[in-house]
């Protein structure tokens, strides 16, 4: 199977209404799944642009991408493309990559997925300049040209920088295709603002430039509001209806090309796929020996449909009584709910290794954020241990790298840790304390009441303080920090409360503003108002992720890098994670992006909790032991079967 890897309550009426209404299909063959918030109400070009976790888990599985990966393995591999891309070659001061389209696959309209498509696709994102989200990577116009289609089942790509393994492999040859038939009309509506508009040539000055993005940026935002009712699709499912705040319903793709495809994967790392009568592929490997993973494409679901709940109690009642089969998070189950029902008999719990992490971020834009200094004070302060093994008695680890040990050809475990000594025991509390001190004074930080923060070894306390100063003489205004809610996430709720209590203590004025998941994201990434904010991700396993949610270039609406972090150093990097074309030229570079941001702190990791997960046993899955679990992969509704 291949795929990409990208608060209101649905009541049990709404949802039987819902499958009351599938035209004679047994509730017995609908895949019922239950999701923790409303996906976005836009189309492919704005969903895209955010792509948050609800949005790719609802519309991967109506989506067909260029390249995606194998099952467990995560080797990449050709899905609408028939072949691996072509070297890179030099074509004057252009470099150029070749990849074939299969032929047979359709679009729900009937029209053949062609060359064209793909070109249309990445031409318009480069022609609006779309930014932020997947487009940051699949169409990073400092590298990507132009693409071409010089017949239906070739794609040329053009790039007028040479790419490294992050933005070709990893990047562009990813795309998740539009149909050009449906779009290309609408795409001219959007674009009339850009009419005469050229881009700017290379090394025009900065007002050319802001005048050239600012006529993209007003046109994506047409772009972005284009409706897209009865668009051809060409994934497994189709949409089928929506009850915004209630849920969103997907019928099986009688027409879906890899449906009957035979994937198997081989312990030596070998891959393959057949088609009867219609097509075969191997890659990494010959063949042979032990099989690892075995199965044939469906779906072999009539629907899908997609629940909301408000919060992680009420899905997980929901499993309990029958009413979905399972539930998606990013981050799982916290272990404590799903040991709750593991003597269920009608549900099975499974633990997988996490791809994902919690972090607090800093609005580098805004004082006292944008002090190193100031982070480093704050990172030190935040006791990750106690909270994890004394306050959650164990169902979070602490982390200090944002590439999971898992990841062991990219982790680097000897990175400065903010709070622990050299021989890497955490500090006491008073240990912290004193370390906090020590780093705000030398910045020329001070107390309103003229005495910093001290430890009372008598109570085992930090002795009452006043405000901290800045370096400027001003007391320190109050701060926020957002979270989600105890009832979405009670984790991220618990560092939140414990971590404003440590800053307060040291002088620090923080308060916690709990949000509904939506709410968050809106306020942190279209926003951007915000002082600091915990939040989790997923990452992937090309360590790309590094460059993008830090480099200065995601410093906009939308983009990767909310918190606004700028360092020339830093961006120079992250430009070379995005050249590096092998292992071994790329390794180094990723170290040292590491290092810097490890010491800078514009991001603090927090904790990870591995993958718990909750399914009834009703369903049968090709595999369930995979890195990042069954929420990595949306909930393989395209190959779930139903008991």
């Amino acid at each position: 199977m291949m795929r990409r890897l990208l608060s209101n309550i649905a009541i049990p009426a709404a949802l039987l209404l819902a499958l009351s209404a599938c035209g004679g299909t047994s509730v017995r063959n609908v895949y019922r799944v239950g999701i923790l918030a409303q996906p976005t109400s836009g189309n492919f070009w704005g969903i895209n642009a955010i792509a948050n976790y609800w949005d790719l888990a609802v519309q991967s599985p109506m989506r067909i991408s260029l390249f995606g990966v194998t099952d467990q393995r995560f080797q990449l591999i050709p899905q609408a493309a028939a072949d691996f891309a072509s070297p890179l070659t030099a074509a004057g001061e252009d470099w150029t990559s070749t990849v074939k389209i299969k032929k047979g696959i359709r679009w729900s309209d009937g029209t053949p997925l062609t060359a064209a498509d793909v070109a249309f696709t990445l031409n318009t994102a480069l022609r609006f300049g779309l930014a932020g989200g997947n487009w940051s990577v699949w169409a990073d116009a400092n590298y990507l040209r132009e693409v071409k289609a010089p017949d239906e089942e070739t794609v040329v790509f053009v790039y007028s920088v040479k790419p490294g393994m992050a933005r070709h492999e990893w990047g562009t040859l990813q795309i998740s295709i539009a149909s050009e038939r449906y779009w290309a009309p609408l795409v001219e509506q959007a674009a009339a603002g850009l009419a005469g508009v050229a881009r700017p040539a290379a090394g025009a000055d900065d007002a050319t430039w802001e005048a050239y993005q600012a006529r993209q940026s007003a046109a994506a935002e047409k772009l972005f509001a284009l409706a897209d009712k009865g668009e051809p699709l060409a994934g497994a499912f189709l949409f089928s209806r929506e009850e915004p705040g209630s849920f969103v319903e997907e019928t099986a793709n009688k027409d879906y090309f890899f449906s009957g495809v035979a994937f198997t994967g081989y312990a030596d790392g070998a891959y393959s796929e057949a088609k009867p009568k219609g097509y075969s592929f191997t890659a990494y490997g010959t063949p042979a020996g032990g099989k690892s993973v075995a199965y044939t494409g469906g779906p072999f679901v009539a629907k899908t449909v997609y629940s909301i709940y408000g919060d992680l109690n009420a899905a997980v009642l929901a499993l309990q009584a029958g009413d979905i089969d399972v539930l998606l998070n990013p981050q799982g189950l916290p272990r404590g709910l799903a040991e709750s029902v593991q003597n269920d008999p009608n549900l099975a719990v499974l633990k997988n290794e996490s791809v994902a992490f919690r972090f607090l971020a800093f609005n580098t834009r805004r004082d006292p954020m944008q002090d190193a200094a100031f982070r480093q004070a704050v990172a030190t302060l935040i006791n990750r241990e106690f909270l994890t093994d004394t306050i959650l008695q164990g169902v979070a680890s602490p982390v200090y790298s944002f590439v999971p040990a898992a990841n062991a050809d990219w982790y680097k475990p000897d990175l400065p840790r903010w709070g622990v000594l050299p021989d890497g025991t955490p500090m006491s509390s008073e240990e912290r304390l004193n370390k906090a001190v020590e780093i705000l004074a030398a910045a020329g930080y001070s107390w309103s009441d003229g005495n910093p923060p001290h430890w009372d070894a008598v109570n085992g306390t930090v002795a009452a303080t006043g405000t901290l100063v800045t370096p400027a003489g001003e007391e320190m205004p109050p701060l926020e920090l957002l979270s989600l809610s105890y009832g979405y996430d009670p984790l991220r709720a618990t560092f939140a409360i414990w971590i404003a209590q440590w800053l307060n203590e040291a002088g620090i004025p923080v308060r916690v503003q709990q949000l509904g998941f939506n709410a968050l994201v809106s306020r942190v990434i279209q926003e951007q108002d915000f002082d600091m904010f915990i939040l989790g991700n997923q990452v992937g396993l090309f360590p790309s992720y590094l460059g993008d949610f830090w480099n200065s270039r995601e410093a906009v609406k939308g983009g990767r890098n909310p918190g606004g972090y700028s360092n020339r150093s830093f961006d120079q990097l992250s430009d070379q994670l995005l050249t590096c074309s092998s292992y071994a030229e790329c390794k180094p570079i990723a170290d040292q992006i590491q290092v810097l941001i490890a010491t800078a702190v514009p991001w603090i990791p927090l904790f990870d909790t591995g993958i718990y997960e909750v399914y009834n046993k009703k369903l049968a899955f090709p595999y369930t032991d995979t890195f990042g679990g069954l929420q990595y992969l949306y909930g393989l509704p395209s190959v779930v079967k139903i008991q």
